[in-house]
């Protein structure tokens, strides 16, 4: 079997093809240069150019594969981000149907069995009816919120002593999960392909909160460091300073007030993988 991983310069494709290469098996990674693609060439992979945008490409690049790994763009400046998904979504669904894909790996996300309230998941809930739709066999991770999402608030701590977070309240517990535990779904899910549609809720080893966060942080740089709830008000300019669109901004600040109200969580349908990297290792690595 060969495989196509996407996403390779961000962590979880990058964790799903070193579990590929390191156990051996063929894979092929899509970037968009071949500056990009340097280092994987020199791990052992086979490197194809592609970009989501582009169908032509995307009919090369998935041709003589058995299955993939399909992680879809953030579209950060995008000003009508749900919109602008649906083109990168149908040149890929035509790109695995005519180099007839027996079984691709979709990343998704908690909530996705929502059609609505939860922001930018609302765009990987109609992905997967549009997969679906379209007769593709796949397996969608409904990843929980990501460990490394704390990243920014680390620096922040390391600095002043104040963990900032967008998750209210501090002590609110919610599913957590490490992109490496992602990757390691991903590889399982490639090897066990499917006919058909499989919905799995990804998660780590347990729940965690803001405050838990910022204690393991406290632990391991030995200074106080106190877990605050960032003001609603705040929200944009925070996003805005990183050059997101207004929309993305929108959706975002529907994103967390889903996960605070509660309304953000794992479809009761869904079997749950749990991986074994905790929050405390994450925090440390990140460090």
């Amino acid at each position: 079997m060969t495989f196509l991983i996407t996403g390779v310069t961000g962590r979880t494709g990058a964790a799903v093809a070193d579990l590929l290469i390191n156990n051996n098996q063929d894979i092929k990674v899509m970037v968009r240069s071949e500056e990009a693609g340097q280092i994987w060439r020199a791990k052992g992979a086979d490197i194809v150019l592609g970009d989501f945008t582009d169908p032509d490409s995307l009919l090369s690049a998935f041709t003589g594969v058995t299955g993939a790994y399909i992680m879809t763009p953030p579209l950060a400046e995008a000003e009508d981000l749900l919109t602008a998904r649906i083109s990168l979504e149908e040149n890929i669904i035509k790109a695995i149907q005519k180099n007839n894909i027996e079984h691709v790996v979709l990343l998704s996300a908690f909530a996705a069995h929502l059609s609505e309230g939860t922001g930018q998941i609302v765009g990987l809930h109609r992905m997967e009816n549009r997969f679906k739709d379209s007769g593709v066999s796949f397996t969608s991770l409904r990843a929980a919120f990501f460990m490394e999402n704390w990243a920014p608030s680390i620096a922040r701590a390391k600095d002043s002593g104040i963990f900032p977070s967008f998750v209210h309240p501090v002590d609110l517990m919610i599913e957590q999960v490490s992109t490496k535990d992602i990757g390691h779904a991903a590889f399982r899910a490639l090897n066990d392909p499917i006919n058909g549609q499989r919905y799995i809720s990804v998660a780590g080893p347990k729940q965690y909160s803001a405050a838990d966060a910022a204690l393991y942080l406290a632990e391991h740089l030995g200074q106080n460091v106190n877990a605050t709830e960032l003001d609603e008000d705040k929200w944009h300019g925070v996003w805005g300073g990183l050059g997101w669109s207004e929309d993305r901004c929108r959706l975002y600040q529907e994103f967390f007030n889903s996960i605070n109200s509660g309304l953000a969580r794992f479809s009761e349908e869904d079997d749950v993988w749990r991986g074994s990297d905790d929050l405390e290792s994450v925090l440390k690595r990140m460090v």
